[in-house]
């Protein structure tokens, strides 16, 4: 359960995001997949899919604007 989620602040987070990125964000946050999970759904090693995990993670911070 997430509350209230403005998805006008997700748009734009992930918005700095590529596709494949998009697509493992929303299935390990929203989905809340497993690595390995996403892993064999995408085609990838789990490795891969942290590592993807760990870059979208770095991009939507480095543009994030704290209050």
């Amino acid at each position: 359960e997430y509350g209230f989620i403005d998805m006008d602040v997700i748009k734009r987070m992930f918005s700095v995001l590529t596709k494949r990125e998009k697509e493992i964000m929303y299935k390990f946050v929203f989905e809340e997949m497993q690595k390995k999970e996403i892993a064999d759904d995408i085609g990838v090693s789990p490795m891969t899919v942290g590592r993807e995990i760990i870059a979208a993670k770095e991009k939507i911070k480095s543009q994030t604007v704290y209050f």
